[in-house]
């Protein structure tokens, strides 16, 4: 017998997960800030770490910053699930997008943009990966999407970043023993 608890945590195994949007809640920010309600030190308050990531490895968004409108918006993702870091792990590569959706466990990818000029940053949406009972029904490394993607709009198949030329710190800290965590 399952508790309450448990039947909505379990996902029918044909079902697919969904994916989030955030775009309403960014267009409301954007709109308080032009309002004169929310001031640019409110809004433009990225993590050293996360600008850090964005010019490092972050993919173009393909858009405007709705703040500064002088610089391009960079999409960074992370991933959160059983057997990765406790801050999550960013991914940066197709490859990394596609050994996560063939995990056995779950796991929650969140896109982050964020302007690495004036450090604005927002949620832009969140899906859920991973899951597979067997390499046989193991989906395609895909973000799913309302609507098709874009070219500018990166999803788990394309590359979510350029292929960084050296190994970046921090960007997945303890991974495990060899830097590449649970594969």
């Amino acid at each position: 017998m399952t508790s309450g608890s448990e039947r909505v945590r379990r996902r029918p195994a044909a079902s697919k997960p969904g994916l989030v949007e955030y775009r309403l809640a960014r267009n409301a920010i954007v709109r308080e800030f032009r309002s004169g309600r929310l001031s640019r030190n409110d809004i433009c308050d990225a993590h050293p770490e996360l600008l850090r990531v964005a010019r490092s490895i972050g993919a173009p968004a393909g858009e405007e910053c709705p703040i500064c409108d002088a610089a391009g918006l960079v999409h960074v993702t992370f991933a959160f699930g059983a057997r990765l870091p406790a801050g999550g792990r960013c991914v940066s590569t197709a490859s990394e997008a596609a050994s996560l959706a063939r995990r056995v466990s779950e796991v929650a990818c969140y896109v982050v943009e964020v302007c690495p000029e004036c450090a604005w940053n927002h949620l832009a949406r969140m899906f859920l990966t991973g899951g597979c009972s067997s390499s046989a029904n193991c989906p395609t490394a895909q973000e799913p999407t309302a609507q098709e993607p874009t070219a500018q709009e990166p999803t788990a198949q394309e590359p979510t970043a350029q292929e960084p030329s050296a190994p970046q710190s921090g960007c997945g800290k303890g991974e495990g023993k060899d830097g590449r965590g649970d594969r």
